[in-house]
């Protein structure tokens, strides 16, 4: 007994008083057990704690592993497919990899301390001055903005991604951004906005044209009466006396400036005529797609459900005029389900090509429809002729002229069981073999 006891009263003192405590009470209750007792407990024992320095082994091994050299961090930083960099406060680049210095067009020793601000077109550094102050501002939040650099190459559009990091050792916070270059996409959504612009300039000349020539045709009947009673007038002084000379006279130059309106109202007629489209091959389905992303901010507003079917199909005429009677029937079919208040809206666009050469084209929704009767329908064609109160009735018209100026024709029926079909055909062109 005694040499077990010596044999377990060897152990060296712990720190920690309540579990030297516990230890002592642990090796006491030992004493009194017998040696062989003992001895089994003690082989337990050393086999826990060879399985313990296994464990431990095993986790101190799987920490290093965890951890990461400082050198292969620097590696994936420098490697990331977008650009990263640590700023301050004050904008300054504290840290950056090499995808910023590739999109900066500079090397990335001459960026690094430098402020973002200095690479900036002038009228952008305003921008991320309010960009850092919502950073900095709000932790929590990531930060999105777009900038305009200067690059040896030239202008480049950035977007910037900041979120705040964690103070570093002596206090001062910085922001971890991310940039991303969409110089590509801005200048896809510029080009968008040119053929926009020039949608909405060729539709204003063609309304402009309505305009004209409604002008014309409205003036040009009354001026002529009036042109005529002017010359009746003028025979009835001839054979009152000479003392109407003066009056004669009056009549003249009245008659003259109604010519001179004549005339002026024929060039206008002239003009406002639509003239011969710019010719070209044009696929419909493409130019239908390019329509539908145009108003696709109107028809996901409106919850309508679009769907395109039809072949491939090609015709001849003018890009723009074609696009422009395209989207006024597809707002005119969103229109008409948001007014309607449909749960559900769809519109269904169909290209249907004939044997006799032409294809047919239907823009159908099922909103609030359109009347019965053929004189009615006539109606929703003529100039001013809309049913909408904000509208201003020169759509459809519009649209009709351009149709025919490509030697088609339009027209509107109701849609069954519900809502409104305008239907419209166009001589088919052939496209060429893929």
């Amino acid at each position: 007994m005694q040499h077990s006891g010596n044999r377990t009263r060897a152990t060296g003192r712990l720190s920690d008083a309540a579990l030297q405590e516990r230890l002592d009470h642990e090796l006491a209750a030992l004493e009194a057990l017998s040696d062989s007792r003992q001895t089994e407990l003690l082989r337990q024992l050393a086999a826990h704690l060879v399985e313990l320095e296994e464990r431990n082994r095993a986790l101190q091994a799987r920490a290093t592993n965890a951890r990461v050299p400082r050198a292969q961090q620097e590696h994936l930083f420098a490697e990331l497919p977008i650009g990263y960099a640590l700023l301050d406060r004050q904008g300054r680049m504290r840290e950056l990899n090499a995808r910023s210095a590739r999109i900066l067009g500079r090397a990335l020793e001459e960026l690094k301390g430098r402020h973002l601000g200095a690479l900036l077109e002038a009228n952008q550094n305003g921008v991320l001055v309010q960009h850092l102050r919502k950073v900095f501002g709000a932790p929590a939040e990531a930060v999105v903005d777009e900038v305009e650099a200067r690059t040896p190459r030239g202008p480049v559009w950035l977007r910037l991604e900041s979120t705040l990091v964690h103070p570093e050792a002596n206090g001062e916070a910085r922001c971890r951004t991310a940039m991303l270059d969409i110089t590509a996409q801005r200048c896809a959504e510029l080009q968008l906005q040119d053929h926009r612009r020039l949608l909405v300039r060729a539709a204003r000349m063609t309304l402009l044209g309505e305009m004209a020539s409604t002008l014309a045709h409205d003036l040009s009947q009354p001026l002529s009466a009036l042109s005529l009673y002017v010359s009746v007038a003028g025979v009835r002084c001839q054979t009152v006396g000479a003392e109407q000379d003066e009056c004669r006279a009056l009549l003249r130059k009245s008659q003259r400036q109604i010519q001179r309106a004549t005339a002026t109202v024929r060039r206008v007629r002239r003009f406002a005529r639509v003239r011969e489209a710019a010719r070209a091959r044009h696929d419909l389905a493409v130019l239908t797609g390019r329509v539908l992303s145009y108003l696709e901010p109107e028809i996901r507003q409106c919850g309508a459900r679009v769907r395109l079917r039809g072949p491939r199909v090609a015709v001849l005429g003018d890009r723009y005029q074609l696009e422009q009677v395209l989207l006024s029937l597809v707002r005119n079919a969103v229109d008409s389900i948001r007014r309607g208040f449909v749960a559900s809206g769809s519109i269904e666009i169909s290209l249907v090509q004939h044997d006799h050469g032409v294809v047919e084209v239907c823009v159908a929704d099922n909103g609030v429809g359109l009347p019965e009767d053929p004189r009615q329908l006539d109606a929703l064609f003529a100039p001013l002729g809309s049913g909408k109160p904000e509208a201003a009735g020169l759509g459809l018209p519009v649209s009709r002229s351009l149709i025919a100026a490509h030697g088609g024709r339009l027209w509107a029926e109701p849609n069954r069981p519900r809502g409104a079909r305008f239907v419209f055909t166009l001589p088919v062109a052939i496209l060429p073999r893929d």
